[in-house]
């Protein structure tokens, strides 16, 4: 009985311990809820849920043939429509928010989209 409650009270200070010397600083990461529709064959929706402390939103995109994400905009809503891109092509998009406090990216908080445009419909008349 005395060897587990020895090891109940190990575990209790090194709990102690994590609370009390872990640095203010580390923040989890975490994703952002978001979605990326086409709505058209030129044109792609990016929508994603508002991050706290967030004054807006870089938004990013790398195409097929392209090495690297290139920066599209500063977004300042939870909606952007990306109306650049080719039918048929897909295209990835990171979206990164912005601190309101240092006014730099917080990578921890971005998420990753991919979404492909529709090659052009054409509709019949149908009588």
């Amino acid at each position: 009985m005395k060897k587990i409650w020895n090891q109940c009270v190990l575990l209790f200070w090194c709990f102690v311990w994590l609370i009390l010397a872990a640095p203010n600083d580390v923040h989890a990461v975490n994703s952002i809820y978001a979605s990326a529709t086409a709505i058209s064959s030129s044109k792609i929706e990016l929508t994603w849920e508002s991050v706290e402390q967030a004054e807006g939103y870089a938004i990013y995109r790398k195409g097929p043939t392209e090495s690297g994400y290139r920066k599209l905009k500063t977004a300042y809503s939870t909606v952007y429509v990306d109306s650049s891109v080719s039918a048929g092509v897909t295209y990835y998009y990171k979206v990164i928010p912005i601190s309101r406090e240092t006014g730099k990216k917080t990578p921890g908080f971005q998420t990753s989209l991919k979404a492909k445009a529709p090659k052009q419909v054409s509709i019949d008349r149908v009588t």
